[in-house]
């Protein structure tokens, strides 16, 4: 036993290694490009390195993290580029190359940070050209997040809820969240409508989404224990900037779901407010309870955060979204899942952040392009019908 728990700290420890140095530093960013990439580390110590043997170490510190405590919080890939970050993994340092140290500074000490979010597809796998309610779908909305993606590698990702409708079957939602695990969103907060195929479907057919609950628990019956909904906050290094997401389902949402399904919903109630956490620089708040219930809940918040919101289908004018006191900024992205909100923020120094744009993006079933995977899914679900 002793001898597997020396073995097992060894691999964790010379997961990554420099033949430059021995130093271990905590990791930030990782980035790879086409001819070469750049590790940086806890305390500013950095390394450059050809695009292989970057990504050899990258492979290396992904593995060994999967063996301890902690995860691999975001791995985006694309032909042209790859991007990892990971939280609380230890890689060595380079040499105190002063001007390799400048350029990676240069690149990867950014305090820009992107998000995407979504809400409300209510069961639109496919989209139509109607002309009295034109529906995009999730096969253009994934096109036109993998084209941002591709542009902007470090994007945050998050949906908040209702993605089937009341009457879904079975089969087709399982497709809409198959779909979901392919477009790989950072964080999923369920919404009630989501229930309506049953909690145990729901948890097995999103079993590979990122899903977040900080409110709430299943309950599967006397004696069981309580299941989260994924995690009760997702915690991550992004641009030298910590962030963490919290997930809030409203229990008055679930005032008309099925008895059967909303008496196992257990909500947490020392969780039913947000608390600041010093560790973090910047907090997003998934919000499935609608405009007025946000608003209540907004004014017993007291520290800076972003809210994005969903169940009621409100749009704010104005780009989605608008700032309350406090430092409070509030969104959301409408119905039936045709609009992708984006925002782009700086965090400074002091853990303040500053709104530099917001809007909201209309999505054209007849111009946008099909994303090809979640089409795949659509062909063989219309096949087996």
């Amino acid at each position: 036993m002793r001898l597997c728990v020396i073995f097992f700290f060894f691999l964790i420890s010379f997961s990554v290694y420099s033949q430059d140095a021995e130093e271990f530093m905590y990791v930030k960013n990782f980035v790879v490009g086409k001819s070469g990439g750049i590790i940086e580390a806890e305390g500013g110590a950095s390394m450059m390195c050809r695009a292989e043997e970057c990504r050899r170490r990258l492979l290396r510190v992904a593995s060994a993290d999967l063996l301890v405590e902690g995860s691999v919080e975001r791995i985006s890939q694309d032909i042209n580029e790859i991007k990892l970050d990971i939280h609380g993994r230890k890689v060595i340092s380079t040499s105190d190359n002063t001007e390799k140290k400048e350029q990676s500074l240069n690149v990867l000490h950014s305090n820009e940070i992107r998000i995407l979010y979504t809400s409300s597809l209510n069961g639109n796998l496919d989209g139509c050209t109607c002309k009295v309610n034109p529906i995009s779908g999730l096969v253009k909305r994934g096109y036109w997040i993998e084209e941002y993606r591709n542009k902007y590698p470090n994007v945050i990702i998050v949906d908040t809820g209702d993605s089937i409708s009341d009457a879904a079957d079975i089969r087709k939602a399982k497709a809409i969240f198959e779909s979901f695990s392919l477009l790989k969103y950072d964080a999923y907060l369920v919404g009630e409508s989501d229930f309506s195929i049953g909690v145990q479907n729901f948890l097995e057919f999103s079993k590979d989404i990122n899903l977040i609950g900080s409110n709430f628990v299943y309950n599967p019956g006397i004696l069981k224990k309580n299941i989260i909904f994924g995690s009760h906050e997702k915690a991550f290094n992004l641009n030298n900037i910590r962030v963490r997401i919290l997930g809030y389902l409203h229990e008055d949402t679930m005032l008309y779901t099925p008895n059967d399904i909303r008496s196992k919903i257990k909500f947490i109630q020392e969780n039913s407010l947000p608390k600041s956490n010093p560790d973090y620089q910047l907090t997003l708040l998934l919000s499935h309870a609608g405009y007025d219930r946000d608003m209540k809940l907004i004014s017993n918040i007291d520290f800076p955060l972003l809210v994005i919101g969903g169940h009621d289908q409100y749009q704010p004018k104005n780009g989605g979204g608008f700032e309350l006191s406090g430092g409070i900024w509030y969104f959301q992205s409408g119905a039936d899942g045709n609009q992708i909100g984006e925002i782009v923020l700086q965090v400074d120094s002091t853990s303040n952040f500053k709104i530099l744009s917001h809007k909201l993006h209309t999505i054209d079933y007849s111009t946008t392009p099909d994303y090809t995977p979640i089409r795949e899914v659509i062909i063989n679900l219309r096949k087996n019908n």
